[in-house]
């Protein structure tokens, strides 16, 4: 005989696998004959959807090493929840509240630490960012401008007055 191609080693090893699966099977059954309950074992050995891997197992631990603590407090929290809807509302106005005041308290905190990032909020940090928000610094404006104007026109008159008289003399 030649030597055997692709497709027949292909076949062969089919051939072996499914006869090797079937002795199993056979060996199996012929064992769990007389006990009922190694039967239900090894049936349920061999069903993957019964009893999960090695790997499923590790991962479920995992898991429930990593959420204990959110699956105790949702245990908790569906243990303690009222029947009735008035209380059930109640406790919803009471957690807005909560988190309202919070809100309110980290914004607060924000706006002390930063007074930079909000100039609008803070018109005393920035007179030179916010001049329309001093009326005082308007009156200084104002009184700068009026002083400035006086003394430039007693100035000019002065001036003009000293250098007639020194013209003529």
């Amino acid at each position: 005989m030649g030597p055997t191609t692709a497709r027949q080693s292909i076949a062969f090893l089919k051939t072996v696998r499914n006869r090797r699966r079937e002795e199993r099977k056979k060996n199996l059954t012929k064992k769990n004959k007389n006990n009922p309950n190694r039967m239900k074992k090894s049936l349920a050995q061999s069903s993957p959807a019964r009893t999960p891997s090695l790997h499923q197992k590790n991962q479920a631990k995992i898991l429930k090493r990593r959420t204990k603590s959110l699956v105790r407090s949702k245990v908790i929290r569906n243990q303690l929840t009222p029947k009735t809807e008035n209380q059930k509302t109640n406790l919803i106005r009471e957690k807005k509240k909560k988190i309202q005041s919070n809100l309110a308290v980290t914004n607060n905190k924000n706006r002390m630490l930063h007074p930079t990032n909000h100039p609008t909020n803070h018109p005393t940090n920035h007179p030179t960012n916010h001049p329309t928000n001093h009326p005082t610094n308007h009156l200084t404006n104002h009184l700068t401008s009026r002083l400035t104007s006086r003394l430039t026109s007693r100035l000019t008159s002065h001036l003009t007055s000293h250098l007639t008289s020194h013209l003529t003399n």
